[in-house]
């Protein structure tokens, strides 16, 4: 189970993290790394991890430039224009914005991944 590794991963590699949401079966973070800004899911049910969603947004970009302001901006915009996380809709607007990303999604033991500007 890498992607649940990962999240942990990224959490010991932390500089900075912050919890957008914590409820029973949902957990939301945004995490700081040296070389990163992540945005980070988790779902639990019945107290097990069921899937996990990670974005990381790489700090050094070549067209354009990501600061933490910019980042955080980028995910609260998306959540109060939808109420809520709209993963299509954020990495629509990273896409947009040409900024360079990698996506981890891994559900019942299934990895998905990809990388994107």
């Amino acid at each position: 189970m890498k992607q649940f590794n990962m999240v942990n991963c990224l959490i010991g590699k932390s500089t900075d993290l912050k919890f957008l949401k914590h409820e029973k079966d949902y957990l939301s973070m945004l995490i700081v790394t040296d070389e990163s800004y992540v945005y980070a899911e988790k779902y639990y049910e019945d107290q097990k991890l069921q899937s996990c969603l990670t974005i990381k947004i790489f700090k050094e970009q070549e067209r354009t430039k990501v600061n933490y302001e910019h980042f955080k901006n980028l995910i609260f915009s998306n959540i109060l224009k939808n109420k809520q996380f709209d993963e299509a809709e954020f990495l629509k607007t990273l896409r947009t914005n040409r900024i360079y990303f990698h996506r981890w999604h891994e559900k019942n033991g299934k990895i998905n991944t990809s990388t994107s500007i």
